[in-house]
Formats: structure tokens, C-alpha cells, sequence
């Protein structure tokens, strides 16, 4: 049988039945009309089959669509395998209560909004769930979805979904049991194919595994784990400045360099704004990180020699995606330029986002051959650290790629992020560049589906 979907159209009726209507362009591809098996998520139920008239239009009662998040008039996938019909796929965005709140009461972050209108052209049935949206007991979700007809964010039950695409379920310490443990239950209840095979990474992790690897040492800078006072000090001696990273942080938020200056040590951090201190001692330095680091794991990576504009900060992110076909594509470069005195170029630093190639011609000058010549090398990086992350953790859907030049425009690998948070495509890009950012996961997780047990 094709692994390819086929466009249809809800259209629900007014019964309690368990009959359906289907094109007979599908119709016909059925071996038997007689308890056909119907799954949309972890939901399956038994449905006598006939054929209507229609090209596209899939006729079932609203009895049925109420139990699975099918709204009337909903344009979705249908995928015939051992004489089963399959709606979907159902993919479950797994994103924090926070996020869902505030799109049930239409004020949804962009993320939220550009990920369902980026699902018209894929037409998974997608939702977004938090920690409190479960329930065990009937293995529901209480997922929020974005009515194209009403151009607002509305609240149904789902059913468990086909596709999970995790995206942290949970940003306070006190919730990551909980999600977790839902995490577990879907996992054990309906076996989700999953957009990424991690939702977070774990930077020293990352690194030590990376080192495994032939072809990414040239990337690497030296780091180790910071255990005593004297993994600093030797850092400090053997590099003009280092960066301690909570191996667990986000958002640049655990994040401090140091630099020393003669008998002088100058450590930066944000905590809610940019800190900059002095210490003449460094048992005071000491004190001052074990404060700001208290109780987390910590690495130490030497610094590099960045290149830097107006005397800030220049960094890079590029996302690396799976497309519909399950092909890599690296989407665009965008280059990140730090608060002037600021250590960090993340966009909640207050970095600005600039192209990759109007930022090489505009600031540097450099000619279209030597952008060129510089994308390619990116790109072979790109890949090379994507293909080494899935030998190391499993299959990706997307990966945020952080990275550096240094001023001989020699590339280093910064971190890896599970789930990309898009500011610097938004902020930069143009709306296609954006579009396909958001539907590409989508479109991958639609593969997947199709695809499953092959």
C-alpha cells in the first residue's frame, strides 16, 4: 500500500453512528467496507465503511469527531494500512501551562500562532498541552487548538497523540516531575513517534560525547567540569578568559565569563540584568560564583577570540531541520550581535539579529565569493555536528545549532539546543523562511506517520 496520505475534508453529521462515507477514489482501495477499523490518535474504534460522490470529503458522525478533536469542515490526512483508516496525524505539542494560559486567553506567544498557521498546509490535527491538561484516567488530553474559522485559540479533548513534539512540558524545577511523568504514561500508553528524540540537552554531556568524534574535535574548544577552585585557576592560566555554563541553563540566564586582568579577575552575569565586578581576590571571585551557581553542576569552556563589531559580542545560530521527505535542510544563518559589554547574545540578552550575508557584506565588506566560500564551511559544520548528535542521542527532527568564528574566521562549536526557540528566524527573516521553520517539524512528524512501521 502507498505510504502517502490523501487530502480530506470533515464533514460531521447529526448521528450516533459509527458509519462512515469516504470518496470512492478511497473507497476502492479498501479490501473489505465491513468493520473497517478508524484510529485517529491512540483512539480506534470500529466503522462499516461506504463511498459517497464527493472528491475529498469524509462524512463520519459528530458523535465520533467530539471523542477525538474533529471539528467540522477540519482538513486533514487520511492513511490507508491493513484495511485501517488513519486521521492525523495527531501530533501533541508539549509546552508549559504558562504558554497555554495565555493562549486560551488569545494572547499566544508567536511561537504558538506561527506553528498553527504553518499547520494549514500540513493539516496534522495539533494541539498544544501542558502539565495540567492531562487526564490519566480516560487518557484524554485537554489539548488547545487554533480555529482557522474563528481565528482564535479554543479548548477541546484530544485523544493521545500520534506524534509528540516536546517542548519542555515545563519550565519551573517544582514541574519537571510531573512532566515527566507524563512524558512516561504517553510513552507507555500510545507509544508517540517523537519530533526529537530529547527535549533537553545537557551541555557537558553533549560535549564529552562530541569528543568521541574525529571529525568534530577541530570544532571543539577545551572545557572541563568545574569541581574545585582549581579547575578555574588553571582555566585562567592557560586562557585569557573562560566561561563557567550551568551544564542545565537556558536563555544565557547560568551563564559568567571571566577574564584576567593582572592580579585582577572580572567576572560578568545576568541575573534579571548585566553584573559586572571586580576582585582584587580570588577566594572572593570564588564566593561571588558559588553564590550565583549555587547548587548546579557547572562547566568551565575556554573563551574564544569572537569576532566583534563596535567592540560586541558576534555569535551565530542556525537550525537544522528534517523536511516532509525526512531529507536534511539547514536553514538560514543568522548572526546575533551582544549588548555592547555583554558576554551573551541570546535575543533575551537584548541581542540584535542580523542575515548572515547582509552582516558579512554590510559590516566586513566581504565580497559574494568569500560569503560563499564561508556558508559552504558552515554547512559541512552543520551537518557534521547534526549527524554526530543523532548517532549519540537518536533521531531529530530539528536541532538549534550555537557557533562562533573567531577572528580568523576559524569555526567553534558553542551548544546544541532540542528545541530551538526560533526568536532569531522571527526577528530576521523573511515570512517563507519563517513559515518553513514552523511547518518543517510538522511535515517531518506527517513522515513519520506515514511511515510508521516500515
Amino acid at each position: 500500500m502507498d505510504n502517502k496520505s490523501i487530502k480530506v475534508v470533515i464533514n460531521t453529521i447529526q448521528k450516533n453512528t459509527s458509519n462512515i462515507s469516504v470518496p470512492s477514489s478511497i473507497f476502492n482501495k479498501l479490501n473489505s467496507s465491513l468493520y473497517v477499523d478508524l484510529n485517529v490518535g491512540t483512539f480506534k474504534t470500529k466503522a462499516t465503511c461506504y463511498k459517497n460522490n464527493t472528491e475529498k470529503d469524509l462524512v463520519i458522525s459528530k458523535y465520533i469527531a467530539d471523542k477525538v478533536g474533529i471539528i467540522d469542515k477540519l482538513e486533514t490526512n487520511l492513511l490507508i494500512k491493513n484495511n485501517q483508516i488513519y486521521l492525523g496525524p495527531v501530533i501533541g505539542v508539549f509546552i508549559s501551562s504558562g504558554r497555554v494560559r495565555k493562549a486560551k486567553k488569545q494572547h499566544p506567544h508567536f511561537r504558538q500562532l506561527k506553528m498553527s498557521k504553518a499547520n494549514r498546509d500540513v493539516n496534522s490535527i495539533l494541539y498544544f498541552f501542558s502539565i495540567k491538561d492531562i487526564d490519566f484516567s480516560q487518557q484524554k488530553i485537554h489539548g488547545t487548538y487554533y480555529s482557522n474559522k474563528n481565528h482564535t485559540f479554543q479548548v477541546k479533548e484530544f485523544p493521545y497523540p500520534d506524534v509528540l513534539y516536546d517542548r519542555g512540558g515545563a519550565t519551573l524545577t517544582s514541574q519537571q516531575r510531573k512532566s515527566q511523568k507524563i512524558r512516561e504514561e504517553i510513552d507507555k500508553i500510545a507509544k508517540p513517534l517523537k519530533i526529537n528524540s530529547k527535549y533537553f540537552f545537557d551541555k557537558w554531556n553533549v560535549y564529552n560525547n562530541l569528543l568521541s568524534f574525529k571529525e568534530m574535535t577541530p570544532y571543539l574548544r577545551k572545557s572541563i567540569l568545574y569541581k574545585s577552585p582549581h579547575d578555574l585557576l588553571s582555566m585562567l592560566n592557560n586562557f585569557s578568559g573562560v566561561y563557567l555554563k550551568d551544564i542545565l541553563g537556558h536563555n544565557s540566564l547560568g551563564v559568567a565569563n571571566i577574564r584576567a586582568e593582572g592580579n585582577t579577575f572580572i567576572l560578568k552575569y545576568r541575573s534579571k540584568r548585566l553584573l559586572i565586578k571586580s576582585f582584587n581576590s580570588f577566594d572572593n571571585l570564588i564566593e561571588e560564583i558559588n553564590n550565583f551557581f549555587y547548587g548546579k553542576e557547572v562547566m568551565i569552556q575556554a573563551g574564544i577570540d569572537v569576532l566583534k563589531v563596535n567592540g560586541c559580542n558576534v555569535d551565530m545560530r542556525a537550525e537544522v531541520q528534517k523536511n516532509g521527505q525526512g531529507n536534511l535542510e539547514v536553514g538560514p544563518y543568522m548572526v546575533r550581535i551582544g549588548r555592547k559589554n555583554s558576554h551573551v547574545t541570546s535575543t533575551s540578552s537584548g541581542a540584535i539579529v542580523n542575515q548572515f550575508d547582509n552582516f558579512f557584506r554590510n559590516e566586513l565588506n566581504f565580497s559574494v565569493d568569500y560569503i560563499n566560500n564561508l556558508k559552504n564551511r558552515i554547512e559541512k559544520f552543520l551537518i557534521i555536528t547534526f549527524n554526530s548528535i543523532e548517532k549519540l542521542y537518536g533521531p531529530f527532527g530539528e536541532i538549534g545549532i550555537d557557533f562562533a568564528l573567531d577572528k580568523n574566521l576559524k569555526i567553534w562549536f558553542i551548544e546544541c539546543n532540542a528545541k530551538p526557540g526560533k526568536d532569531t528566524i522571527y526577528l530576521a527573516c523573511t515570512d517563507d523562511k519563517i513559515q518553513r521553520s514552523f511547518a518543517n517539524p510538522l511535515n517531518y512528524g506527517k513522515f513519520l506517520w506515514e511511515n510508521r512501521g516500515n
